[in-house]
């Protein structure tokens, strides 16, 4: 009997790995990419969440921008921590902070992980962070940014963890407005899109910036959906239709990696549609 706890622990350490996110993307130099996450509790509960965020390299300043941006989910707020910190400590620099009793039990010393978890990050310096940042994720407007320098220094690909925060408007008193529901942990893989030395074709018919801009609003419309009740599915069919019809050009295909993320929302919506 005695091995039945040690084979529990091994269970539940490989359950506890299967939460961590990671996604890998190809980036070109001086061109955005527009991608998404869904962040998953490893410590804590709360429901999944999605946060689209933007990759950008600029190559004439050796500089990548990772962008997290509002995703209009109700009353979430993502927090990211600057460095470990005790939770007493957190309390007392953001005096609206306070845990779930589920986050503080599994948190390390009772510590949260910093935001960017240094001793993992590879080929890339990291970004200088002195203070707790937060993003409501309701406000279209809002987003947070992190600017690492020095990349791709070497052949290998980057890989940046991020330590995230998900909180509630949750009052314990009245001060205290944000609960802090869980720990997501988000790995993020860059690869570095190979030049082709083939001929370059023809110039594009049509424009690339608005195959993006679509792509914006079905992203919108997708989280739309996931917090729609069955009553207004239908206008926001009508709005999938609308997006989908100003984008039919075939010539969009052209847009490799524009149209490549068109498929992958439009795939998802109509799986929600269903």
């Amino acid at each position: 009997m005695k091995p039945l706890p040690l084979l529990l622990l091994l269970l539940f350490a490989f359950t506890f790995k299967g939460f961590a996110q990671e996604k890998t993307i190809e980036i070109q130099p001086q061109k955005e990419s527009f991608n998404s996450v869904t962040l998953i509790p490893i410590c804590g509960k709360g429901a999944e969440t999605e946060v689209p965020f933007t990759v950008f390299w600029d190559k004439k300043t050796e500089t990548v921008e990772v962008c997290f941006k509002s995703s209009k989910v109700g009353d979430k707020v993502l927090f990211c921590f600057p460095k470990k910190l005790s939770i007493k400590k957190n309390m007392k620099l953001r005096k609206d902070i306070w845990f779930a009793k589920e986050v503080k039990k599994c948190q390390r010393k009772k510590t949260v992980n910093p935001c960017v978890d240094l001793q993992n990050l590879v080929n890339i310096e990291a970004p200088m962070l002195d203070s707790i940042t937060a993003l409501d994720l309701a406000d279209k407007k809002a987003s947070i940014v992190f600017l690492f320098k020095k990349p791709f220094q070497d052949a290998e690909d980057i890989v940046i963890p991020f330590h995230l925060y998900l909180s509630s408007k949750d009052t314990l008193k009245k001060e205290r407005t944000r609960k802090i529901e869980y720990e997501a942990l988000f790995t993020l893989v860059i690869k570095k899109k190979t030049e082709s030395s083939a001929p370059q074709p023809p110039k594009e018919a049509v424009n690339c910036k608005t195959l993006y801009k679509a792509n914006e609003q079905l992203a919108e419309l997708l989280l739309d959906i996931k917090n729609s009740s069955q009553a207004n599915l239908p206008t926001l069919k009508k709005k999938y239709e609308a997006i989908k019809k100003s984008v039919a050009n075939p010539e969009y295909k052209n847009c490799k990696e524009e149209y490549k993320a068109f498929v992958n929302l439009c795939n998802k919506i109509d799986n929600r549609l269903k």
